[in-house]
């Protein structure tokens, strides 16, 4: 285990008065203290978060500008030790949480992080417990495919790999982590270590933290009309998981807000697109808004109306009737609203953007999205969300619903069984598994050549979990006996609600549960890539070096279909 000496710990502050005496708190009972505590202060703070630093006795590393990537930045700076732990201002830590980690600590190990929990106050926190853990389940394993900002971090690792995204606020620690993972380096879970997460969230913010959560790996398909078209898809998927998850989680009182994410996503896109394009007067961006809205309105049918009554009072930024708020124009640019001079020497008025043929595709194929996802939903789930929908509603305005919440209960329908064996691959077969092992094996450092054929033994190829009616209990009885496994998952191309949708967590969990080691993992929008490894028989071990694992798989295994 590392030595005391040898860490550092830090917590970046910005408006979080409500929580940071807590975090501090949190850190100053640790069982193994930290050879220097820092916190790095934004001065641009409108709370009392600056005040309550400085009486802290702590460290001040000040932060004048830039974003949560940036005071990151800055604490790597500031350290004057190899180790750097890291703890958010509204989590507190368990007082064994640090001496956890620092025990988890070994060569080639560049990070090491634990499981925080949320610490629920509103529905919108129930939800996003189930919907945005920021643990991966209660088994340990090496190589999830992120740790969330509480771990303990080699400096010379993060320096190596060029530090945080400074242009990030979000997702900046799975941009470093994914870059830590890509130099051949390990990430390692402990959930032993573990902390307390306390944010007081509404619906409406709720789901922007999810949609920020997904900015960063979707950016580019809100750079265009067509872009936005095709995001729809991306929202759809991310639709139906957190439908399913919900329902099927102790949080089903909160099924309301899985649905109003594809409507808030819908509305934050176009608001993000609109952004990027700085000539647009304010007056133009809101007729896009409210062509949007007007055609999502008029394409809900009568059994959604619970849905459509509540769309302003819980989502009130986008789907309120006020005017959206300003747009963040590009630097140097004045909005042509603000600047009626230009305007009135304007010769002839611009056609407006949401009359444009391209914008009406757009709207027309939200639309239709819109219309094809709730006719998903039958009426015993439709019911659910709106007494959630209430139920959440009153609790945000102070009140209290005594009757209890009845979730509805679905079998598989035998028609979906059909269907799901009659659909075609989702992942492309195992042919394509075979590849995806090749390149996994190769990322991780193997040879320049991967002599995997057909005929090995105790390996499976599972290459369409998706098309499983219970994927969980598949995936374990495919587990049984192997010895390595090559697992793809993706949810089946239709939703029903009696059908499990799992998260790369879901799947990372019951794996490391069986006893593998994750060799390789991909996850992007529902779609989930594991390259798995029994860990029981002592061959590989956890603190192999970086592509060890890899050679001798290339080495000695061939591959099968199972």
């Amino acid at each position: 285990m590392i030595q005391p000496a040898d860490i550092s710990l830090y917590i970046p502050v910005r408006n979080s008065a409500r929580t940071l005496a807590a975090a501090i708190a949190g850190v100053r009972a640790q069982t193994l203290q930290p050879a220097d505590f820092y916190l790095v202060v934004d001065q641009r703070s409108t709370d009392r978060s600056v005040g309550i630093a400085r009486r802290s006795g702590a460290r001040i590393v000040t932060q004048h500008d830039g974003r949560l990537g940036l005071a990151r930045n800055l604490a790597i700076r500031a350290c004057r030790t190899r180790w750097l732990a890291s703890c958010d201002a509204d989590v507190t830590l368990d007082p064994r949480w640090l001496e956890t980690l620092a025990g988890r600590v070994a060569l080639h190990v560049a990070a090491v992080g634990g499981a925080t929990h949320e610490r629920p106050i509103t529905p919108a926190d129930r939800w996003r417990a189930v919907n945005m853990p920021h643990n991966w389940g209660c088994a340990a394993f090496d190589n999830p495919f992120m740790l969330v900002s509480e771990m303990l971090a080699d400096t010379h690792a993060l320096r190596a790999v060029g530090g945080y995204r400074a242009d990030l606020q979000y997702w900046e620690d799975s941009d470093c982590c994914q870059r830590l993972r890509q130099a051949g380096l390990t990430l390692r879970y402990e959930p032993a270590a573990i902390a307390w997460h306390d944010r007081a969230d509404s619906v409406e913010s709720v789901l922007e933290l999810r949609w920020q959560y997904a900015h960063y790996r979707q950016r580019e398909r809100l750079e265009s009309l067509d872009g936005l078209i095709a995001k729809l898809c991306v929202n759809r998927t991310y639709t139906r998981q957190s439908l399913s998850q919900t329902l099927h989680s102790d949080a089903a009182d909160t099924l309301g807000i899985s649905a109003l994410l594809w409507f808030h996503h819908l509305l934050r896109d176009l608001r993000a697109a609109l952004s990027l394009w700085p000539l647009l007067e304010d007056a133009a961006r809101d007729d896009c808004r409210r062509a949007l809205t007007d055609a999502i309105r008029a394409a809900l049918p009568p059994a959604a109306a619970p849905i459509a009554a509540r769309l302003s009072s819980l989502l009130p930024r986008a789907w309120g009737d006020a005017v959206e708020a300003p747009h963040d124009a590009a630097p140097g640019i004045t909005p042509r609203s603000a600047t009626p001079a230009i305007a009135a020497a304007a010769l002839t008025a611009p056609p407006a953007l949401s009359a444009l043929p391209g914008f009406a595709r757009y709207v027309e194929a939200a639309a239709a999205a819109t219309r094809g996802l709730l006719a998903e939903w039958p009426p015993a789930l439709l019911d659910a969300i709106a007494d959630s929908l209430m139920r959440i509603e009153s609790a945000q305005n102070g009140r209290v619903v005594n009757t209890h919440f009845a979730a509805p209960r679905f079998t598989i329908r035998p028609d979906t069984v059909d269907r799901l064996r009659a659909a075609p691959p989702a992942s492309g077969g195992s042919l394509d598994v075979l590849r995806t092992l090749e390149q996994l094996l190769l990322r991780s450092g193997g040879p320049g050549s991967c002599n995997i054929a057909a005929g090995g033994d105790g390996v499976a190829i599972i290459p369409d979990l998706g098309a499983h009616p219970d994927p969980r209990s598949a995936l374990r009885e495919a587990l049984r006996t192997a010895e390595w496994a090559v697992v793809s998952y993706r949810a089946a191309d239709l939703f029903d609600p009696a059908l499990p949708v799992l998260s790369a967590r879901d799947l990372a969990s019951t794996a490391a549960a069986l006893g593998f080691a994750i060799r390789g993992f991909e996850t992007e929008a529902g779609a989930t890539r594991l390259v798995l490894q029994r860990a029981a028989r002592g061959a590989f071990k956890a603190d192999d070096p970086p592509g060890q694992a890899a050679r001798r798989v290339a080495e000695d295994v061939t591959v099968s279909r199972a």
